[in-house]
């Protein structure tokens, strides 16, 4: 699901996320019960988390002196900024952040042999 709005419009994803859910749930689309069963017959609602997904580089890569400066611009600017959680406002008990490593084809110089 992606969410257009303008820079000059606050981003509270975890609002509009709800109202997606609200409309959806009126036209009949899903259904916004839980699954267990104990929670069912009490008519709790389902629970929902936000995954955010910060991709990283590993440093087992060889790089150009350009890409590295622009890596080391890239942390440098998430050290100084805040955190996304804060950014898009979301509720930080129903968000995980997850460090997902890039991965790059590059050629294999030597491969490893095996000993015996």
């Amino acid at each position: 699901m992606d969410f257009h709005i303008g820079f000059k419009v606050e981003p509270k994803i975890n609002l509009y996320f709800k109202e997606v859910l609200e409309d959806m749930t009126a036209s009949g689309e899903i259904k916004l019960e839980s699954t267990f069963d104990s929670l069912k017959k009490h008519s709790m609602p389902a629970d929902f988390k936000y995954i955010l997904i910060d991709r990283i580089m590993p440093n087992d890569y060889k790089l150009s002196g350009l890409e590295n400066v622009t890596l080391a611009l890239h942390r440098l600017s998430r050290l100084l900024c805040i955190s996304d959680v804060k950014a898009l406002q979301l509720d930080s008990a129903n968000t995980i952040e997850e460090r997902v490593p890039i991965t790059i084809d590059q050629p294999v110089e030597r491969r490893i042999s095996r000993l015996r």
